[in-house]
């Protein structure tokens, strides 16, 4: 039986994130937060809670960081703006 991969990011993490980000990204902010939620399940359990401890500022920066052509599509509509 296949088994969906377990999210780092409970219910009440994914709420705080969503209202985060629909604040400071109101234009796109459903797919950030989507590029945001691989990227922290993609780290250990560890290190993806501390990041998420630091604030969502910091795991958005983090990902961007370490993911940067997950982010270029939105730096390209900020340059055409």
């Amino acid at each position: 039986m296949n088994q969906a991969p377990k999210s780092v990011l409970s219910n009440n993490n994914l709420r705080r994130m969503h209202g985060w980000a629909s604040g400071v990204y109101p234009a796109n902010w459903r797919d950030r937060c989507a590029v945001v939620t691989e990227y922290l399940n993609q780290l250990d359990d560890d290190t993806a809670a501390d990041l998420i401890k630091k604030g969502w500022p910091e795991a958005f920066l983090a990902a961007e960081r370490d993911w940067p052509e997950a982010f270029a599509i939105w730096k390209t509509e900020l340059v055409e703006s």
